[in-house]
């Protein structure tokens, strides 16, 4: 029980210590001398003071080397480390301004508070610990036996450690997003949003059936629309990068090591070398591997079909491969088989489908990877583009060297200036690109960066600055927008026009035979008309809309509508009462939660933040 626990707490403890070691070093100073003696300054400020470089990297490192042991020794991509560095950041000035408060308004909790948590509202993982449950609940009794047990003294002391560290920032969440006051009628509300459904027709009138060549838009309609919404063609900080990737590919050299390990790996399994042992050597099917390579039993349809193929034409005891899906190189060994034709001959085995032909298969997986030799020219020729390109220009080092790496240069299109490291074109959040981008001058390299597409060289090539845009500038977007608010309209004149001449949906199809009655069965709040998507004002409209009755036209967001609603369900009191505390406690959860991070994001807006991280390549 106790060793269950301990387990537990130690990583939950883990985990808090990582959340506050950042700022515990950065106030209290850790004795780091020779660190700290090579520091190249400061890298960052929060509300005046100091962040060093030398306490940060000791953080980041050790994060980092945790982080590479969660991946088995891989090292991690430039995008990885970006993010990590992000947390470790946002954990410090966050804890900062938050212990800066906590001090000013005397937030604090003392032994007696800690002893009375500890006893009466243990932690959820406690909650869950096996030995502490009765019939699957929480036995507070067989907990309390525990606590007052003088052996586990050490292990509940972690426990109270952990809470000392947690308890006062629950108690400021507690103080900052106090009990909001949720209303019958919202709570009426959200029950409906989630539970009552309709039955009905809806008919959709669609701005993009009315000919954009019967719509007509002078200029100065152009003109008018842009002055009186000058607003909508803001434009962001934009900038625009080129740049070049050096290839991380597998070459054929890298292509025909991987087969021979393939085959070396392969001829050991039928030499009958333990497959579970190999499997943890070579495979890099993390989660089959903690089963000795197992992937259990499997029917037709759950692998992909070469994978498939291979292992439903095989026998019991076959090794196969290797079989060359997307993933990789695979060889497998299978266990066993079952087919339906075989059903009546013996019993089913435990685990495997029923009624269906299935397999029991391991696999050990070996991907077509470059060689770290072939990463580490890659990265070695980036290095040599770079610091031409940083000495004598970005074109200068693409005379150099495009013919000799091969290299195609390409160009982004326009970036806008975001925290959230996005560059148009690449996969990967790169905050460092796009910190670069806004901060550089025109013309300026960045230093090599891991990407999907190799190792990546940006140069920054224009930059715009933000502002409102010229009405010339942007004349065909404003025609565009001003013909298709006449198009809206227009679909919903049509619309008003035939609602005055019917009585029913099928009067409508009488009158005009190209539109179609779209059915709405069991129909929610939540739900997308089919074919035309969904449309959060006709959704609204719907559920206030007499039953038994047509309704009027309606204009909507996407379109023009007329609907009929058959059924509608009213809302279960027995079952709302049931739902509402529960509801409740929902709904008053998300609201706190919003207004803490609302609180922390204000905070954080009122400080004096400065990020210096970029200097240093972090």
């Amino acid at each position: 029980m106790m060793t269950w626990i301990r387990e537990k707490t130690h990583w939950l403890l883990y985990a808090l210590i990582v959340f506050f070691i950042a700022l515990i070093v950065i106030e209290w100073g850790a004795n780091y001398t020779d660190i700290a003696n090579k520091s190249r300054g400061t890298i960052g400020k929060i509300n005046g003071e100091d962040i060093r470089y030398a306490d940060f990297a000791t953080v980041y490192n050790n994060q980092m080397n945790n982080a590479r042991a969660q991946k088995d020794g891989e090292a991690l991509t430039d995008a990885e480390m970006e993010q990590l560095s992000d947390q470790i950041w946002n954990q410090i000035v966050e804890e900062k301004l938050l212990r800066e408060y906590m001090k000013e308004n005397h937030v604090a909790v003392g032994d007696t508070e800690v002893v009375f948590e500890l006893r009466n509202n243990p932690p959820e993982f406690i909650k869950n610990t096996p030995a502490f449950l009765t019939d699957g609940n929480f036995d507070m009794n067989k907990y309390q036996q525990a606590l007052n047990n003088p052996q586990y003294a050490k292990e509940w002391a972690q426990v109270e450690q952990m809470l000392r560290m947690q308890m006062p920032y629950n108690k400021l969440q507690a103080m900052i997003a106090t009990s909001p006051r949720i209303s019958e009628s919202e709570l009426r509300q959200e029950y409906a949003r989630r539970n009552i459904k309709l039955n009905g027709q809806i008919v959709f009138f669609s701005p993009a059936d009315i000919p954009a060549s019967s719509v007509q838009v002078t200029d100065a309609e152009a003109q008018s629309y842009y002055d009186n919404h000058k607003d909508d063609y803001k434009q962001e900080e934009k900038a625009r990068l080129a740049f070049v990737s050096f290839s991380t590919e597998a070459t054929k050299e890298d292509s025909a090591e991987v087969i021979e390990r393939v085959n070396e790996v392969k001829k050991q399994v039928l030499e009958g070398k333990d497959f579970a042992e190999l499997a943890k050597l070579n495979s890099v099917d993390r989660a089959a591997n903690q089963q000795g390579g197992s992937l259990g039993w499997f029917t037709k349809g759950a692998m992909v079909r070469e994978f498939e193929e291979a292992c439903f034409n095989a026998k019991k005891g076959d090794v196969i491969g290797p079989v060359i899906t997307s993933f990789g190189y695979h060889i497998i060994k299978i266990d066993s088989t079952r087919f339906v034709k075989d059903k009546k001959t013996r019993a089913k085995k435990a685990g495997e489908a029923e009624d269906r032909d299935s397999v029991l298969a391991r696999h050990i997986l070996i991907r077509m990877e470059a060689s770290q030799t072939t990463i580490e020219t890659a990265r070695e020729n980036a290095n040599a583009f770079y610091e031409t390109a940083k000495d004598n220009g970005f074109d200068k080092a693409l005379e150099k060297y495009a013919s000799r790496f091969n290299l195609t240069p390409d160009t982004t299109l326009d970036i806008v200036n975001n925290e959230n490291g996005i560059v148009a074109g690449f996969a990967e959040r790169m905050k460092n690109v796009t910190r670069f981008a806004f901060t550089e001058k025109v013309g300026a390299v960045h230093r090599p960066h891991q990407t999907g597409r190799g190792v990546t060289i940006f140069a920054i090539v224009s930059r715009t600055d933000k502002g409102i845009q010229p009405f010339e500038a942007v004349k065909e977007r404003v025609r565009n927008t001003v013909m298709e608010e006449k198009r809206m309209t227009m679909a919903y004149q049509k619309a008003q026009e035939l609602r005055s001449k019917i009585n029913s949906l099928a009067d409508l199809k009488a009158l005009d035979s190209t539109l179609t009655v779209r059915d709405l069965t069991n129909f929610t709040m939540n739900n997308s008309i089919i074919g035309v998507g969904r449309d959060a004002k006709i959704n609204g409209v719907l559920f206030s809309t007499a039953v038994g009755a047509l309704s009027e036209a309606i204009k909507g967001n996407r379109g023009a509508y007329i609907a009929f609603v058959a059924t509608r369900d009213d809302i279960n009191e027995s079952q709302f009462r049931d739902a509402r505390n529960d509801l409740r406690r929902q709904l008053q959860s998300t609201k706190q939660q919003r207004a803490y991070r609302d609180w922390v994001e204000s905070m954080k807006k009122q400080a004096s933040i400065k990020d210096f991280r970029p200097e240093f390549n972090l």
